[in-house]
């Protein structure tokens, strides 16, 4: 049987959360579900997240769902909180037509398995930049490489590991530790309404918060929630086009592409190094 990672057992323990009423939850039923004593489940929160030691329970409730939110009607006061927050800068460059229908012909993508604090993720770059990065519920590479011939099927794929493992490390690396950094470039084909989504997503700083009708607003459709739900669904470069920012308008984090409990696990992580 595989040894357990830190991963391994945050997402125990957001499974026993969910299970546990908020005024049970406490500390000693966080360490067991993890399999640990409360002071080592401490250790390995901050291990976890890169950060000087925390109070887990706060962050893995997600008690500061609210707080963290950007409303349009305080945009302003939202925008000077968060200013310093927005690194790394993430440029989407959109497919045209014609690379759209040539399915990425005449394309070579690297692409790869690498360990991130949410799992194992794939990572493909093509001569435009990342066009996918994912979530695969499964290690093997042939389910893996699908999802990124779903996007681009003519493309000739190279798998590169090494490449990935570099590009996941610096993807995953705290936000203090980026902003010295250089942008980044995805690359995407989706429609305009799509696009206008994920561009106002990669508005949202590391930490912050927006509702879905909030969003819908931001990208010119007030009342097309579900339609954004939609193109989030549809987003083929998790965490990197944040949909995990996203959250019902109430104090529900919402589903997610990649499970519901890598959500939560997402918004704790980015909530301790706040």
């Amino acid at each position: 049987m595989a040894l357990m990672n830190d991963y391994d057992r945050i997402v125990r323990t957001l499974k026993k959360l969910e299970q546990t009423s908020a005024e049970c939850a406490d500390l000693p039923t966080l360490a067991r579900a993890a399999g640990t004593l409360p002071s080592a489940f401490c250790r390995l929160f901050a291990r976890w997240t890169a950060t000087p030691s925390q109070d887990p329970l706060r962050f893995l409730t997600l008690a500061d769902l609210e707080e963290r939110r950007i409303a349009k009607r305080r945009a302003g006061a939202d925008t000077r909180r968060w200013r310093r927050r927005r690194a790394p800068r993430v440029d989407l460059v959109a497919a045209t037509r014609e690379e759209i229908r040539s399915g990425g012909a005449g394309w070579t993508i690297e692409a790869g398995l690498a360990k991130s604090p949410f799992g194992t993720c794939l990572i493909a770059v093509g001569p435009k930049g990342i066009c996918v990065l994912a979530f695969p519920s499964s290690k093997d590479w042939k389910r893996a490489a699908e999802m990124i011939r779903n996007e681009w099927p003519r493309a000739q794929l190279r798998r590169a590991d090494a490449a990935a493992r570099k590009w996941a490390a610096r993807l995953f690396a705290l936000p203090r530790k980026q902003r010295s950094l250089a942008p980044l470039r995805a690359f995407a084909r989706g429609s305009p309404f799509q696009l206008r989504v994920w561009r106002e997503l990669l508005r949202v700083p590391s930490g912050a918060l927006i509702s879905y009708g909030e969003l819908a607003r931001a990208a010119g459709s007030p009342g097309a929630a579900r339609a954004v739900g939609s193109a989030m669904a549809r987003n083929p470069i998790a965490w990197l086009i944040p949909c995990h920012r996203v959250i019902r308008g109430t104090k529900d984090c919402g589903n997610y592409g990649g499970g519901r409990l890598r959500k939560r696990a997402m918004l704790a992580w980015e909530g301790a190094s706040l």
